[in-house]
C-alpha cells in the first residue's frame, strides 16, 4: 500500500510492502555462490574467512616454488610451512614473491584454514649495510 502524506512542504511516501520485497530480493542476490539450503558455504575463500589468525617473525629455511610455500623457521617454537597466493601483500614496496629465499629475515601474518597456514602478508627485514667505520682521527691536546 503506497499512500502520500503532506507534512507541510515535504511529502512523505509510505512504501513498506514494496521495502519487504525489494529488500528480500536483494537479500538473496547478494548470498554467496555456493551456499546450500542448509547455509553453508561450499566455496573455498583462502582470506575471507579465516578461521584463527597468527604472525610468524624469523627467517625462511627453504622454498617451495611449485608448491608456492615456504618454512619459516621462528626464534622460538617450532617450524611452519605459509602458503601464498595472489592476493598475499608484500612490503617494503617493490617486494615479491620473487624475493622470497633461504635465509631471508621475514615476519608474517597468517591464517590457519583447517591444516593450511596461509600468509596474507610477508614483510622482509631491511637489510643492514654493512657501516664502514671512518678512520680514527688524531686528537688534539687542549690547554
Amino acid at each position: 500500500m503506497i499512500t502520500l502524506r503532506h507534512i507541510g512542504h515535504i511529502a512523505v511516501v509510505t512504501i513498506t510492502p514494496l521495502i519487504l520485497i525489494l529488500g528480500a530480493s536483494l537479500s538473496s542476490a547478494f548470498q554467496p555462490t555456493g551456499v546450500g539450503s542448509t547455509g553453508t558455504s561450499t566455496t573455498h575463500y583462502p582470506h575471507k574467512h579465516a578461521t584463527a589468525h597468527c604472525t610468524y617473525k624469523g627467517t625462511v629455511a627453504s622454498v617451495d616454488a611449485t608448491a608456492k610455500s615456504f618454512v619459516v623457521h621462528p626464534a622460538k617454537g617450532e617450524d611452519v610451512t605459509l602458503k601464498v597466493n595472489d592476493q598475499t601483500k608484500y612490503s617494503p614496496k617493490g617486494k615479491s614473491w620473487d624475493d622470497v629465499r633461504a635465509d631471508a629475515k621475514v615476519s608474517c601474518t597468517c591464517h590457519k584454514d583447517g591444516a593450511d597456514t596461509w600468509a596474507i602478508r610477508v614483510h622482509f627485514a631491511a637489510e643492514k649495510a654493512k657501516a664502514e667505520r671512518a678512520p680514527a682521527t688524531a686528537k688534539t691536546g687542549r690547554k
